[in-house]
């Protein structure tokens, strides 16, 4: 019985995973490979250079969770060791999931290796995390108060809820500023580090980060999809900030499956489904499996050169 709420998380992936792909499958049944490929294969290469341009941005815009996050412990660290530890970290959580393992681990080893100790590193990541959050909360409370989409029935989200949710999230937002422009005083001491209220400064810089991080990602999605197609930026990020929510809270690696799905329902009022099926894998070349490969290989080199002077 103590093994069950210890796997379950497994479980509930796997089957998750598993539903995904049948209800992709079933939203492509009448689609022919041929056609996605052809779709996959009539995407311009300027626009796929663009595309690879605004993911190596935003790999690299990543970076500015962890250098708040350090500011605001008071820590230093060179500029490029943060860097390389972020795209790391990233490259890995983004297509594994579970990103307080996965990306922590990755944190966890190269940040101890510098000195820090395992509740600063703790501390940071947790900052991180909420910061990703935070611009979320904010770009999809401004577009489901504002400029709400329809939902496809296939998420049973009734219309009438989109615009109360908006209102929910900005709530949200508004709370966290309240709290974090309180005052520096110490809300929690944990094994010797402070953590306090941020500050307004820090809370309007997590805010904007985090917002510039989705609107990078989304913007790389976005530049794929057929330019005739006529579909505006606004309806390109709200597809995006749903497909990959989904693709978070399902804990699927990569979201993979959950994305594509999601994404697919969305678009399908506007584009065939060959076309939306040839851009979501263009896209999930370039966003997940090009970062991971690339941060395998840095991590190699890093490993044999450590054999020599550190990084």
């Amino acid at each position: 019985m103590t093994r069950l709420p210890r796997h379950l998380g497994r479980f509930v992936g796997v089957a998750l995973f598993l539903l995904a792909i049948w209800a992709l499958r079933a939203a492509l049944r009448d689609t022919p490979w041929s056609e996605i490929r052809a779709a996959f294969d009539g995407i311009p290469r300027g626009r796929l250079a663009l595309s690879a341009l605004l993911v190596a941005i935003n790999y690299l815009a990543l970076s500015s969770y962890d250098l708040l996050g350090l500011r605001y412990l008071r820590l230093r660290l060179p500029l490029a060791k943060v860097v390389f530890a972020s795209f790391l970290s990233y490259a890995l959580s983004q297509n594994l999931g579970l990103p307080l393992i996965t990306g922590g681990s990755v944190r966890l080893r190269f940040y101890r290796r510098w000195g820090f100790g395992t509740t600063q590193v703790g501390a940071l990541i947790l900052f991180g995390g909420a910061t990703f959050w935070l611009g979320f909360l904010l770009l999809a409370g401004l577009l489901f108060l504002v400029h709400p989409t329809p939902l496809p029935p296939e998420l049973r989200i009734p219309a009438a809820w989109v615009r109360p949710l908006g209102f929910l999230m900005l709530l949200g937002c508004a709370a966290y500023f309240y709290w974090a422009a309180g005052g520096r005083q110490t809300t929690v001491d944990l094994n010797g580090v402070e953590l306090g209220r941020p500050g307004w400064r820090m809370a309007s810089a997590q805010f904007g980060a985090s917002a510039f991080d989705w609107l990078l990602a989304a913007a790389s999605f976005f530049v794929l999809l057929p330019g005739g197609a006529g579909i505006p930026f606004v309806l390109a990020l709200t597809v995006f900030l749903i497909a990959a929510f989904a693709g978070n809270a399902s804990q699927v690696p990569g979201g993979l499956g959950v994305f594509e799905t999601v994404a697919l329902w969305l678009l399908s009022p506007h584009l065939p489904a060959a076309q939306i099926a040839g851009v979501l894998i263009a896209f999930r070349a370039l966003y997940f499996v090009l970062p991971l490969v690339a941060a395998t290989i840095l991590f190699g080199l890093h490993t044999l050169r450590r054999r020599k002077p550190d990084f």
